[in-house]
């Protein structure tokens, strides 16, 4: 008979879970429960969408023996990433913690534990709750909040987003569910979403194109619609297209000097073969930052690094081509330094947060 109330409230909880009126409520993917654990939706990258419905799978689960007044079932660490909420519970039986992420930040409930048959207290606030297949199901004014036992991602993930964490020569500030990490002097921010265990994406992260507000001339243009300033319009399908002989060029000017670090190039399939990438202060004196030889390459961005210098303008000085057409760019990009959207993972270690990115991992400890 309790095992059987015990699978009536879980399924009662599920049901309650999923019911939601509100018009206005952003819906996303539904998260799928399968009995090797939980696989969380995909976060969303802007505003974060209030919860949704969450379903078993076919071949549900037994609901764990566990008596559910006994609070010693609470003892430990649960988290999940839950439509797009990242959330942690962490507890000794005693007190508890729930920290979650909102539209507006991180956020915490806390105090002393109370569980019943049906409800867990946590201070003043009062969740429904069962034990389900290794998990805690919360319910919440018809908010579902579902958390995996002893969760390595969640947790980490969260204590960055609350705080400012160094360590190794990288920074780390969470403010607002945003996440913005310091590496070789630049900043790149995102709001950080779980793609699979362990992995972390910052999405945002490239660097400012100082192109979109320039101006852009040639030294000749093929045709109406293939003027210089469609190489910096920001849109892949329109393209600079010069006369059909060598010896062309198209020259960027910023406005005022930038520190420049990074040229890309979006070549159509008349690409250039043999060209310069220039730089300079007064549009008279030029520095060769990049000679490019017998390039098959187009269709795909081609990236040229060097050390960031000043620089007024950006010029791709083009001396042979590919083909028997002329010198042809769809895009053309100017940055300090360019800086792809970056993938992490972070764990909890014994001094603070160990950190991998691209390989390299940072221990960080919190920034006083």
């Amino acid at each position: 008979m309790k095992k059987t109330l015990i699978l009536l409230l879980a399924a009662l909880l599920l049901s309650s879970c999923g019911s939601n009126d509100k018009s206005d409520q952003t819906t996303t993917a539904p998260v799928t429960i399968t009995d090797d654990g939980f696989a969380p939706a995909p976060a969303p990258t802007g505003s974060l969408p209030s919860l949704t419905e969450k379903t078993p799978s076919t071949n549900t689960p037994e609901v764990e023996e566990v008596p559910l007044t006994d609070l010693s079932a609470f003892e430990g660490t649960f988290g999940v990433s839950s439509g797009g909420r990242l959330m942690t519970f962490v507890s000794d039986g005693v007190d508890g913690t729930l920290t979650f992420r909102t539209d507006t930040g991180v956020e915490t409930v806390s105090g002393v534990l109370d569980a019943t048959d049906k409800t867990l207290t946590i201070g003043d606030t009062s969740y429904a709750y069962a034990f389900w297949n290794g998990m805690l199901l919360l319910n919440q004014d018809d908010q579902p909040y579902i958390l995996q036992k002893d969760d390595t991602v969640a947790a980490p993930l969260l204590t960055l987003l609350s705080g400012s964490y160094a360590g190794d020569g990288l920074t780390v500030t969470g403010k607002d569910g945003i996440l913005t990490v310091t590496v070789d002097g630049i900043d790149v921010s995102g709001v950080p979403s779980i793609e699979s265990v362990g992995k972390v994406t910052l999405t945002a992260a490239e660097s400012v194109n100082l192109t979109l507000n320039a101006d852009a001339t040639a030294s000749t243009v093929e045709t109406g619609g293939r003027e210089a300033a469609a190489a910096i319009d920001g849109d892949i399908g329109t393209r600079w297209s010069s006369e059909y002989k060598d010896d062309q060029s198209l020259t960027l000017d910023l406005g005022s000097l930038q520190t420049v670090g990074t040229v890309r190039i979006y070549w159509e399939t008349a690409a250039g073969k043999d060209y310069d990438i220039l730089l300079s202060a007064d549009g008279e004196n030029w520095k060769n930052v990049a000679a490019v030889k017998s390039n098959s390459t187009a269709n795909e961005w081609l990236t040229y690094e060097f050390e960031p210098q000043s620089a007024r303008y950006v010029k791709m000085d083009g001396h042979t081509r590919v083909g028997e057409y002329g010198f042809s760019i769809y895009e053309m990009e100017v940055y300090h330094r360019y800086v792809p959207a970056l993938s992490f993972t972070c764990t909890a270690d014994a001094n603070g947060i160990a950190l991998t990115l691209n390989g390299t991992t940072y221990h960080l400890k919190e920034a006083n």
